[in-house]
């Protein structure tokens, strides 16, 4: 399966200084074979955003992204939060984040 990915280079410089992970890190996170795609509804006002959480290595993302003819577009990534890492490996049933 070929999956095409862009982002905006100033925002990934900037997520990169903030965040410490480039998009490019972070397009492994969705060739994650137990990654959990989440809809965002807090974000989706203008166009509909998704959040993957996926390894990248040994380290769990949180991606968000939109999708748009199979083209994913990068918005934003970074480390998961320690409650979305135990949701990530014990079961999203107890995650009520957005």
């Amino acid at each position: 399966m070929i999956v095409e990915f862009e982002w905006d280079e100033t925002k990934n410089a900037v997520n990169l200084m903030k965040h410490g992970v480039s998009f490019d890190e972070a397009k492994a996170a969705f060739f994650d074979p137990l990654r959990v795609d989440l809809f965002d509804r807090e974000h989706s006002v203008t166009e509909d955003r998704w959040k993957v959480f996926g390894l990248a290595g040994c380290v769990l993302l949180m991606v968000s992204y939109t999708e748009k003819a199979g083209l994913i577009r990068v918005i934003s990534a970074r480390r998961a939060t320690k409650t979305e890492e135990e949701a990530y490996f014990y079961g999203y049933s107890t995650y009520h984040g957005n």
